[in-house]
């Protein structure tokens, strides 16, 4: 998708999951970095991001689905334990 694109959906109150396959480059600084970018492209505050050993799947949230997104979260992440990890920014990758 184009950052155009993630915008105007974003801007019309959507979360956003978005799929990304990790490139041939060291994953903290991409993960890092692709938060970043979120934040500022989107407007967003909450990005958080479900890795797995080769892909990662970043969580824009609109504020009021938060509470939605809590307990889907603990839902993925107690039945893919192992395959499939939260991290929100703050914390270790």
């Amino acid at each position: 998708m184009y950052w155009l694109e993630l915008q105007q959906a974003f801007s019309r109150g959507h979360s956003l999951l978005i799929y990304q396959h990790f490139p041939r480059k060291p994953r903290k600084p991409f993960v890092l970095y692709l938060v970043h970018r979120l934040r500022e492209e989107l407007g967003a505050f909450q990005v958080s991001c479900f890795l797995t050993a080769h892909i990662a799947f970043f969580l824009v949230q609109q504020p009021g689905h938060a509470a939605a997104f809590r307990a889907a979260t603990e839902e993925v992440t107690s039945a893919w334990r192992g395959q499939i990890d939260l991290w929100v920014p703050g914390g270790d990758l």
